[in-house]
């Protein structure tokens, strides 16, 4: 079984455990339950209950500061987690806006994804040295397990005394970058880990020992090669390959999406039903693809979303006959000298799309509806604006109309509803009409204009199993063409999309945007 192979059977497999939101239940303990200090850092620690706070209310002073390096802060978590130094892992990144200036991330209890993704440790290049790592300016993440949500620490040489270092906690410039989009009216989310590309083959990051790395050796900023912190981080019992650290990551997003869902149990409201809702339409977030160097390889996700291959597992398993479900690879033709390999292509975010499968492993959706809202606008698997209006429009006219009785209990109750509402597209008579045709069928429309009207969207409609082959016949053309000029094009667009709806995007090479 290969690697996406595996991710995707993991994937399916959290998503249908018997009740994945409890898994992080946890009571009060320790340092939370103290009684009140005069210390408003000390008094915060207590509303937290993650490592780090245990770590920081034990041997950080009432002002937060405290004295050591990253190690330090390393071998006390660690501690507190029952994770030993030899489970130690560096993760590093090339920082293509800072010069290819590397950024590691390090975890302990590297090994099990899941206990790893309870905490890291990032470094980061504030003070504008680029000759080695910083060993006293980083930041850190934990899981709160009562709050069910990562809490945020960012340390820093004290400007006040002398060789100690400074803790703040949630500092807000921290929180920008990962939470949503800045597209109007998009609803706040939590913290959310990022991993710009989930995927072979890691553009600028190290994916030694297990994969090739790829632009990582040959762009790495050569001075801090040969940094005594740097070395000491990335020796090569402590670095770990991307790959690794992908787990990790979709771990970590688990969490967050998990902890996101629980909102279905609580009492019915409008907005938060719309809230859940809201990333099956619009893209909260983005991930990116690259060709795996210049061999023609690279996810399928640059053309069909990988959404689309679990629902369709979810209906009837693996007793598909087509490879755009079965493989997840895109084979284009070989490039030619001449033309610069396909980089950092745009996809839909992974948090975002795992919302829309927890919806459905949990009941709350019907796969087959989903699937009918992915065949509208289906060859912008992201950034359609499309499907995104209709969320807007009928979003709006829900919170304007929508009545609570008392049949609509919780927030789970309303979402099937409002699902079915937000489906909806006016007529040239004024009329809001479904676009879920009965029988289980959908819209296939390869690119919806405008302008487009609701008979043209149902010239489309055909069953579930012809879409699947329509798409598998898009799969093959694009895989056939020796043109690259529409995938190309297509980057383009997205990438400056993307530049304007994240603040965490990537540099996308080789674009303009107006």
């Amino acid at each position: 079984m290969d690697h996406y192979a595996i991710i995707l059977l993991s994937l399916f497999v959290f998503s249908c455990a018997q009740d994945p939101d409890d898994v992080f239940e946890q009571p009060c303990f320790g340092a939370k339950c103290d009684a009140i200090e005069d210390s408003p850092f000390k008094n915060e620690l207590k509303t937290l209950n993650d490592p780090i706070a245990a770590f920081l209310e034990k041997n950080a002073d009432k002002e937060g500061l405290i004295e050591g390096d990253y190690s330090t802060f390393l071998d006390g978590i660690g501690e507190e987690m029952g994770c030993a130094k030899d489970t130690e892992k560096t993760f590093t990144i090339l920082m293509s806006n800072q010069d290819n200036f590397p950024r590691n991330m390090i975890t302990r209890c590297s090994s099990d994804a899941l206990k790893a993704s309870e905490f890291a440790l990032s470094t980061q290049s504030d003070n504008g040295d680029l000759s080695d790592i910083d060993p006293h300016d980083f930041k850190m993440i934990a899981w709160d397990k009562s709050k069910r949500r990562y809490n945020l620490y960012e340390a820093k040489e004290s400007e006040s005394k002398v060789g100690m270092l400074t803790v703040e906690l949630q500092p807000e410039k921290c929180f920008s970058c990962h939470t949503q989009s800045t597209r109007k009216g998009a609803p706040p989310i939590a913290w959310t880990p990022v991993m710009n590309e989930l995927t072979n083959p890691w553009t600028l990051w190290n994916a030694e020992p297990d994969f090739r790395s790829y632009q990582f050796d040959e762009l790495i900023n050569p001075s801090v090669k040969e940094g005594t912190i740097y070395k000491e981080m990335t020796e090569e019992a402590r670095m770990g390959a991307a790959a690794d650290f992908e787990i990790i990551t979709r771990r970590a997003i688990d969490r967050v999406v998990s902890a996101r869902l629980r909102t279905r149990r609580d009492p019915a409201d409008v907005t938060k039903a719309l809230n859940l809702l809201y990333p099956l339409f619009c893209d909260e977030t983005a991930n990116y693809a690259s060709e795996n160097h210049s061999s023609g390889e690279v996810s399928t996700a640059i053309i069909i979303d990988d959404a689309l291959r679990y629902l369709y597992l979810q209906i009837r398993g693996e007793d598909w006959p087509f490879d755009w479900i079965n493989d997840g690879r895109l084979r284009l033709s070989s490039v030619e000298n001449s033309i610069a390999p396909m980089n950092v292509m745009p996809v839909r975010g992974e948090s975002t799309l795992q919302v829309e499968i927890g919806l459905v492993s949990r009941g709350a959706l019907k796969a087959e509806d989903v699937i009918a809202l992915r065949a509208l606008d289906y060859q912008r698997p992201v950034f359609s604006e499309f499907r995104c209006n209709l969320y807007e429009s009928n979003a709006s006219r829900l919170q304007k109309e929508f009545r609570l009785d008392e049949t609509h209990k919780r927030v789970g109750d309303l979402v099937p509803i409002f699902f079915a509402e937000l489906m909806k597209l006016k007529n040239d008579e004024g009329e809001w009409v479904s676009l879920l045709p009965e029988n289980k069928e959908v819209l296939a429309t390869p690119l919806v204009g405008e302008n487009t009207k609701v008979g043209e969207l149902y010239a489309g409609q055909k069953s579930i199993d012809a879409f699947a082959q329509e798409l598998e016949d898009y799969f093959d053309a694009v895989s056939a063409s020796a043109n690259r000029e529409a995938l190309e094009s297509e980057r383009v667009r997205r990438g400056c999309l993307a530049k304007e709806l994240f603040l965490n995007a990537p540099l996308v090479p080789d674009i303009t945007c107006l």
